[in-house]
């Protein structure tokens, strides 16, 4: 029980909101696909709730493992560093952020390559948040490596980089 208390409130809540929404996907059946983020949706569509709803909503119990282990990790840090009510606009901002960077990414592909395909990409999870996170946790490190879940170590400014690759590997 000591290490829920040593983690910030703001931490804890995303991870009980995610954990939350996660279980009524599991218990309820809840269509995924309402929710996901896709650019075609947003720009054609004008749903523009797909940019922070799809943060909070995950494909599977494996990726909302990692992605809130990777949050306690990278939040509780950053929470205690910041403050709470600084984090919570720091995530606030990632889930937007992150959102509308999707959704100008698959454009920008559909565009210039001229495949509509990559504007109904569907995307859903926080791991766009936690690289956020981690690229503002690594830029304030004054440790020289860190340890990617306690399994290696890598330099401190590569530690976003390494963790969005496992992610994405681990949980494409």
């Amino acid at each position: 029980m000591e290490g829920v208390r040593g983690v910030g409130l703001a931490t804890r809540s995303i991870v009980s909101v995610c954990c939350a929404i996660q279980l009524s996907v599991f218990v309820f059946d809840v269509p995924l696909g309402q929710f996901t983020l896709s650019a075609a949706r947003v720009l054609h569509q004008h749903e523009l709730y797909r940019i922070v709803t799809a943060a909070f909503f995950h494909g599977g119990l494996m990726h909302i493992l990692m992605n809130m282990t990777a949050t306690v990790a990278i939040g509780g840090t950053l929470e205690r560093t910041m403050g709470t009510a600084q984090f919570t606009l720091l995530i606030l901002w990632g889930v937007m952020l992150t959102g509308l960077f999707h959704v100008l990414a698959s454009w920008t592909l559909a565009t210039s390559l001229g495949d509509q395909s990559f504007t109904r990409q569907p995307s859903v999870g926080f791991s766009g948040v936690i690289f956020a996170l981690a690229v503002v946790d690594s830029s304030w490190a004054t440790a020289p490596t860190r340890s990617v879940y306690g399994v290696f170590s890598v330099p401190s400014k590569l530690y976003p980089w390494v963790l969005l690759l496992i992610m994405q590997v681990i949980i494409p």
